[in-house]
């Protein structure tokens, strides 16, 4: 029995944007704003997450739902901004 090597791969030669259809020209531009945006909100949940963790005078209920909506966003974030 002779075993033929599957050669199927394909090789990706440019990324598009899928949320911005019909603007490849101006994509590139586009991804110079949204990635600083992205580091920027990741940043900021992280701070809020460690300063929330680190001070015990936020261990309340108010300051819990803060922390689950900054993981909210987190999660959010780096499932979008992505895909974008």
């Amino acid at each position: 029995m002779v075993l033929s090597p599957n050669n199927t791969g394909t090789q990706v030669m440019e990324f598009l944007m899928i949320c911005f259809p019909g603007m490849q020209d101006s994509q590139h531009w586009l991804s110079v704003v949204l990635a600083p945006l992205l580091a920027l909100a990741l940043g900021a949940n992280v701070v809020l997450l460690i300063t929330i963790w680190q001070e015990a005078s936020l261990h309340e209920p108010m300051y819990y739902l803060l922390a689950i909506l900054s993981v909210l966003d987190v999660i959010l974030c780096l499932t979008v901004i992505p895909k974008v």
